[in-house]
Parts: C-alpha cells; structure tokens; sequence
C-alpha cells in the first residue's frame, strides 16, 4: 500500500499446478493520491478463491485484479450450498484433481468490484452459469474485462444465458 502519495504495488500468486488462496491482499493507492495496484492470482491448471483484495485508491484509480486459469465458470449466488472445508486442501497429495479450471460464484465478483477492476482471463473458455436475478451487478465505477481464448490457438467460448446481463454502471 501507498501511504500518503503513490500508486498501490504489485501482487503475484501464480504456480504451475494448483493455487488455493484464502488469504487478503492489499495494493491500495495513496490517501493523497496515487492508483490502486495490480494483483494477479493463477494458478496453470487449477484455481481456487475464498479470499479477499483490496486495490482501491481514495484519490485514484482502482487497480487491477487478474484471475487467468485455463477455464473460468461462474455459477449463481454465493456458494452458501457448496462444500464447506474444514481446512485448506492437501495440494500435495491432492493438486488439481484435473479439473483444470475455476470457479467463482457471482456474488465473489460483486463483493470485490468496489476495490478493484476484475479481469478474467482464460486460456480455453469461460462460462457464466443463469444469474440469480438475471444479473451480475457490480458496483458504480467497476469495470470487469472478460476474454476467452487468451493465447488464441483454440476456439475459445464465452457463454451465458441470452437472457441474463451484466451490470457495471459508470464503468
């Protein structure tokens, strides 16, 4: 983070095979002035992420946070339905499970946008499960790039229902 004047840092969690993030990550732009950092969280083959980011700039620009796994799904609501762990996962016995991908739930992407610009980058496909409401809604001023088929040797696929939107005011 920048104190009173500068930008926020840069932030890279990245591996070959599998991330598991859980943690919180802050790249925040100067009280005074200065931009929100960059934070990149990848993992090649498996991405899992329960954590949180901050990349806000109270003078500034939001900074950027990138998510870049071979696939991207995300599914409705929060997760409250899904497998709670206990514990992180044994990564060393238990890596990828050779899912190869990652998934968010859209209400994930709805708390981090007044922090930080949401780039989702997949190598193959990303696909967006019906939305609860019919819409993903990030907050004013948000903006969330998504791209398919980064490294373009594929047909890559971005998916949704024709009948869902997504939201980002001013952004």
């Amino acid at each position: 983070d920048a104190r009173d004047r500068g930008n926020g840092g840069q932030i890279y969690i990245w591996s070959e095979d599998a991330t598991d993030f859980y943690g919180a990550l802050s790249a925040q732009g100067g009280r005074s002035s200065g931009d929100g950092g960059f934070a990149e969280i990848s993992g090649k083959h498996n991405l899992a992420y329960g954590g949180s980011v901050d990349l806000s700039a109270p003078q500034g620009a939001l900074g950027t946070l990138l998510f870049d796994p071979k696939t991207i799904t995300i599914l409705s609501g929060d997760g409250t339905n899904a497998p709670v762990f206990p514990r992180l996962p044994d990564l060393l016995n238990s890596p990828s499970n050779g899912s190869e991908s990652f998934t968010i739930y859209e209400r994930t992407l709805e708390r981090l946008s007044p922090d930080a610009n949401i780039t989702l980058q997949a190598t193959i496909d990303i696909m967006i499960d019906s939305l609860e409401a019919g819409v993903l809604s990030l907050q004013p001023g948000s903006n969330l790039i998504i791209q398919s088929d980064i490294n373009d040797n594929g047909p890559g696929i971005f998916k949704m229902n024709s009948s869902d939107t997504i939201a980002a005011p001013g952004g």
